[in-house]
């Protein structure tokens, strides 16, 4: 809230689009299907664009929040924004919008082994894939930083090396490290 765009999630990223009547629509992105696309506006306000109608769209790195609120409201004013804010954490015992209330029990317990060194550490990794045409080559995806890595894995011990992916390579989406 300080710097609200010091640190912007992917999924909080502000996407402006121009539709093909010269409009400018600013928002975040709530939900894309194959024929529209739709924002939640600044206001909170839900924007539905169909996909036809969209003739640029770009991410900035800017957050809807605006800068220095802290700076234009008391102290006492910050304090109820905290407190209202942590009103709309989820309630104890809800479930997520599509997912169940309760997880049930599975019979037999999973087991779960590392898949690489303790040393090797990734920043909030959600994709990992074998990497096609190799036997010992992995590509893992971290969310929060949109970082592809290559893990490469045999008898001399798990390492990083330079993800050479120049289709994925494309500025404001993701970054490819080694």
């Amino acid at each position: 809230m300080l710097e609200p765009s010091d640190g912007i999630h992917p999924d909080y990223v502000t996407l402006v689009l121009i539709t093909s009547d010269g409009k400018t629509h600013t928002g975040l992105l709530r939900q894309r299907s194959a024929n529209e696309l739709q924002l939640l506006d600044a206001e909170g306000k839900l924007v539905q664009i169909r996909l036809d109608d969209i003739d640029e769209q770009r991410k900035i790195p800017t957050s809807l929040m605006p800068a220095d609120l802290f700076k234009t409201i008391t102290s006492n004013q910050f304090a109820d924004l905290i407190a209202y804010l942590t009103t709309l954490k989820q309630k104890e015992g809800e479930a997520y919008p599509g997912l169940p209330a309760e997880i049930p029990h599975i019979a037999k317990p999973v087991i779960l082994v590392p898949f690489h060194s303790d040393e090797m550490r990734f920043d909030h990794p959600v994709w990992i894939i074998a990497k096609p045409g190799t036997r010992d080559t992995f590509l893992v995806v971290e969310q929060q930083t949109r970082k592809i890595w290559q893990l490469v894995k045999n008898e001399q011990g798990d390492r990083r090396r330079r993800a050479r992916l120049p289709a994925l390579q494309t500025p404001g989406y993701v970054s490819v490290h080694g």
